[in-house]
């Protein structure tokens, strides 16, 4: 099965559940972040391990004023993330419990409904 356009991939995934062989392919390179971990998830037990084991710099900022969208606990867990994560990925370390956590991470980091990391931020403003 090939999928010129392939997104986040769920065509793929699926057609990979149903034991085809796929080729997916898309310009963004966003598609393969978000389309390439889903056909590896971690264990439970060692993805909680490796995210307990990731430091977090409470006083981490980004590069840009992110305030009107993250609350300054959540901008911090998330450059510490990006740290550890670029970090790995630098220095050849990475590996799929890694490419997880930034595939869900990436997802997560857009939208405001529950589950998103912006929602800590939205639900103060609404206060």
């Amino acid at each position: 099965m090939y999928d010129p356009f392939s997104g986040r991939g769920t065509t793929v995934l699926e057609a990979g559940l149903l034991g085809r062989k796929v080729i997916a392919n898309d310009v963004n390179p966003l598609s393969a972040i978000l389309s390439t971990p889903r056909f590896f998830p971690p264990e439970l037990e060692v993805l909680m391990k490796r995210l307990d084991s990731i430091p977090m710099n409470e006083k981490a900022e980004a590069d840009i004023d992110l305030s009107m969208f993250y609350h300054p606990k959540t901008e911090s867990e998330i450059v510490s993330l990006k740290e550890y994560l670029n970090e790995r990925f630098e220095n050849g370390t990475e590996d799929h419990i890694d490419r997880w956590i930034r595939m869900v991470a990436t997802n997560r980091l857009t939208g405001h409904s529950k589950g998103f990391f912006s929602v800590t931020r939205c639900r103060q403003i609404k206060q």
